[in-house]
């Protein structure tokens, strides 16, 4: 059967009625999402990814409020640095990919720390202070022009953490103050929120609306990990370019949603015994 004929079934259009439907109302597919922590036996929500753009579009000041409390303040260094691993980290390397010809030239320029790898942080300081053996001074005045955004919704991931500890060394080193240049990005409660060392940084929730449902490589476009890269990019326009995305997934025939269409074609390919899919 093709993929077309596939789309056109009514169990695939309640399929996704049923997944894209609120907590509580997706029947049969309740448990679809749902993680458990194999420390504390917790069930934690993964879904919210689904109802993102209603959720960005529902408060008309939401968006702009986000812009001038986040992103414009931005805008006001030289550099800036991603601390992420895993699904966090997929924002900023899918818009380095993306929009590799937008980004030369603008302030700030965007760095990825995904590696401990210690020739990767010879790399990020060569690229930091585009010196291939920058000096104490040059080290200096780039930490100066830097904001680091580390994200991680446990504040527990190792990775992460030993970025964290690194960069503030490196600022401790030139008697520079990292509060003022480092931002964390976490889950409400997370180990981020509870541990005394990081208690004079500030915190900001990974999601707008401050829930925990949104994780690993659903966090496009309803992080912040994603939303200030994106706020960066095309300034005030972030509301009328949610606006024009969630029209795309308007479609009275299912047939004719392209989105629909490639998760059909992922789980035909899923079920041929292809994994490892990913985008």
């Amino acid at each position: 059967m093709g993929f077309g004929r596939i789309v056109r079934r009514p169990i695939v259009r309640q399929i996704w009625r049923e997944l894209t439907a609120p907590k509580g109302e997706r029947g049969r597919f309740e448990e679809i999402g749902i993680e458990i922590d194999p420390r504390t036996g917790q069930r934690h929500e993964r879904l919210g990814g689904f109802q993102i753009f209603e959720r960005l579009l529902s408060d008309p000041e939401l968006l702009d409020q986000e812009t001038h409390t986040y992103i414009l303040p931005l805008r006001q260094r030289k550099h800036l640095i991603v601390g992420a691993m895993g699904g966090s980290s997929l924002p900023m390397k899918t818009y380095l990919e993306a929009f590799a010809d937008l980004l030369p030239g603008r302030q700030p320029s965007w760095h990825l720390l995904d590696s401990t790898n210690p020739a990767i942080l010879d790399a990020f300081w060569q690229e930091l202070t585009s010196r291939i053996d920058p000096s104490e001074e040059e080290r200096r005045q780039a930490l100066e022009a830097s904001t680091f955004v580390f994200v991680s919704k446990s504040g527990t991931t190792v990775e992460t953490l030993s970025h964290f500890d690194y960069i503030v060394s490196q600022y401790g080193e030139f008697h520079i103050d990292p509060t003022t240049h480092i931002i964390l990005l976490t889950d409400p409660d997370s180990g981020f929120e509870k541990e005394p060392q990081y208690a004079a940084y500030p915190k900001v929730p990974i999601q707008v609306d401050r829930e925990k449902d949104i994780g690993g490589r659903f966090t496009p476009p309803g992080t912040r990990a994603s939303l200030w890269l994106l706020g960066l990019l095309i300034g005030q326009e972030l509301r009328p370019t949610f606006e024009a995305a969630r029209a795309m997934h308007v479609y009275e025939d299912a047939a004719d949603d392209p989105w629909l269409f490639s998760g059909v074609r992922l789980a035909e390919l899923a079920r041929r015994g292809r994994d490892l899919i990913t985008y």
